[in-house]
C-alpha cells in the first residue's frame, strides 16, 4: 500500500451550474460535464448531470462519478491507459 501515497491532486475541481459553461483545456464543457481533462489536470463536474446521477442512483450516483473521475489523473500519474 506504500506505492499508493502522495498522489498529487488534480489541480482544479470546476462546478458548472446549471446553464452555465466553462473553458477547459479540452474545450468547453457545460452542465453536463463529468470529465477529467489531462491537458489543465482539472475535474470538470456539471450540475445537470450530478442531479441527474442523484435522482437516478441516489447518493451514491454522484460520487462514484467523481472517484471514476479522479482515478484518470492518478492513471496520468501512473502513466497507464486513460480511457474514457
Amino acid at each position: 500500500a506504500s506505492h499508493y501515497t502522495n498522489f498529487p491532486p488534480p489541480a482544479n475541481y470546476v462546478y458548472i451550474g446549471d446553464g452555465e459553461t466553462a473553458d477547459s483545456g479540452c474545450g468547453t464543457q457545460d452542465d453536463q460535464a463529468y470529465a477529467y481533462c489531462p491537458a489543465d489536470n482539472s475535474i470538470y463536474v456539471g450540475q445537470a448531470f450530478q442531479w441527474y446521477l442523484y435522482k437516478k442512483f441516489g447518493a451514491i450516483g454522484p460520487a462514484v462519478a467523481i472517484a471514476h473521475e479522479y482515478g484518470h489523473p492518478l492513471q496520468t500519474v501512473k502513466d497507464l491507459p486513460n480511457p474514457s
